[in-house]
């Protein structure tokens, strides 16, 4: 059977990203075989915060952040019943930052979902995020702008971390589950386990 032509070019993608940005796999593991996130699904649609992640978009952030996701976490529902179809599986498991400022959204599309919350500290969240950032600029940038980068992302976060708050309570307690970060480090068995419980 001839190996599929994707893979091969996905292959080439993920040794070329490797070899410009060798420190890139220490913050966030890229594998083809690697499901990432749906975040990538979602920017299918052209509705994503993939986009911020990528360059300074200020007014696309303002675009997105004014717009109802829910007709692109319907598509995002879409694309994984064709996963699902091709590849079976009876569960999906999704994860990505942005479902925290869509949690009213995520509800009316995935209606029944079971919303698994990870405490962690937010200050190593931040400045995690704003050293990925700030690496993976150093590809389109001669001068990477770190302070600018940095006030933007903590803004971002908090944001998120306040639209998280404000609409816990969609979903109902019967249908969260709180894990505390460290926890899961300790003990990822058990914690699935309390999960599933």
């Amino acid at each position: 059977m001839e190996p599929d032509p994707r893979r091969s070019r996905m292959d080439v993608a993920v040794a070329v990203m490797n070899t410009v940005m060798p420190h890139f796999s220490l913050m966030h593991e890229m594998t083809t075989d690697h499901v990432h996130e749906e975040i990538q699904l979602l920017a299918n649609d052209v509705s994503t915060m993939l986009m911020e992640t990528l360059c300074e978009a200020p007014r696309w952030r303002e675009y997105y952040r004014s717009h109802d996701q829910t007709p692109h976490y319907e598509y995002l529902a879409t694309q994984l019943k064709a996963l699902q179809f091709l590849r079976g599986g009876r569960r999906w498991l999704l994860k990505s930052p942005e479902h925290l400022e869509q949690l009213t959204v995520l509800d009316r599309v995935f209606p029944g979902a079971v919303v698994v919350c990870t405490h962690r500290d937010p200050l190593p969240v931040v400045l995690s995020m704003i050293a990925m950032i700030t690496y993976t600029a150093r590809m389109h940038r001669s001068r990477v702008p770190v302070e600018q980068i940095a006030a933007s992302w903590i803004d971002r976060l908090e944001r998120m971390l306040a639209a998280f708050l404000h609409d816990r309570d969609v979903v109902g307690r019967e249908r969260s589950v709180d894990l505390r970060f460290d926890d899961v480090m300790a003990d990822e068995i058990g914690a699935i386990e309390n999960v599933y419980a």
